[in-house]
C-alpha cells in the first residue's frame, strides 16, 4: 500500500516514513534507509523523520551520524523526552559493554 501511495502520490512524505520504518520493525534497515533519507529530505524538520533516520543509520552501524541526528533534534526541543531517551540508550550501545 506505501509503495503505491509513494509510485501515484510522490508528495504524501508519510507513507515514504511509513514504508522505512514497517521495513525497520521486520529487520530490514538497508531497505528502509533509502525512505526514510527521502521522508527526511522532504520535511527535515519532522521530529519524525529525523527519529527514523537516526534508528535507521543507527541500526546500520552509522552510529556517528545517528548521534548528530538525535542531538540536532534534542537541541531544537530539549522538552522532547523521548528524543533524549533515544539519544542517551544509542550513546550508551555506541560505546558496547565495558
Amino acid at each position: 500500500m506505501y509503495r503505491w501511495t509513494i509510485r501515484f502520490e510522490p508528495r504524501i512524505i508519510s507513507a515514504r516514513y511509513k514504508l522505512g520504518a514497517t521495513l525497520l520493525n521486520r529487520g530490514r534497515p538497508d531497505l528502509a534507509l533509502p525512505y526514510m533519507e527521502q521522508a527526511y529530505a522532504l520535511n527535515p524538520d519532522d521530529p519524525v523523520n529525523i527519529n527514523g533516520l537516526a534508528v535507521a543509520l543507527f541500526q546500520l552501524g552509522q552510529h556517528d551520524r545517528a548521534i548528530a541526528l538525535m542531538e540536532h533534534l534534542v537541541a531544537k526541543d530539549p522538552s522532547d523526552r523521548a528524543g533524549k531517551e533515544l539519544l542517551e540508550k544509542m550513546r550508551k550501545l555506541s560505546r558496547g559493554p565495558r
